[in-house]
C-alpha cells in the first residue's frame, strides 16, 4: 500500500519490486485515473469540489492527510460533502524520487 495521511492505496507486488525501497517515493496521477466509486469500493473520501468542465467533470476529494482530483465523464451528479470511494488505475501510476523529483517509473 501507498499511505498518504489515512489513505492506503493498493499497490500491486510487481509495481513495488521496481522501486528500491531505500528511496523515499512521491505517487502521482493524472485525474483521468483516478476512478470515483462507493465508499465500500474504493479509499474512502470526501468530495470537497465539483467543477463541471465541457465533456467531464473534476472533482476534487480529500480526507484527513490528503487530497486527489478525479475526472469523471459527463455532468457528474455528485455534491460537495459526498463520501466516495477512491481506486487509482494500477498501470498509469507514476512514481517520484522524493528528493531530486526525478521520474522513477
Amino acid at each position: 500500500y501507498y499511505v498518504v495521511g489515512d489513505a492506503a492505496f493498493p499497490i500491486s507486488d510487481s509495481v513495488w519490486s521496481n522501486l528500491d525501497p531505500a528511496t523515499p517515493v512521491d505517487l502521482g496521477i493524472r485525474s483521468e485515473y483516478v476512478h470515483l466509486t462507493s465508499v465500500d469500493d474504493g479509499t474512502p473520501a470526501t468530495v470537497q469540489v465539483v467543477q463541471p468542465v465541457g465533456p467531464s467533470t473534476v472533482v476534487t476529494t480529500a480526507w484527513n492527510g490528503g487530497s486527489l482530483t478525479a475526472r469523471a465523464p459527463g455532468m457528474a451528479d455528485i455534491q460537495p460533502g459526498t463520501h466516495v470511494g477512491l481506486r487509482l488505475d494500477p498501470s498509469k501510476l507514476l512514481f517520484f524520487d522524493r528528493e531530486t523529483g526525478h521520474r522513477l517509473r
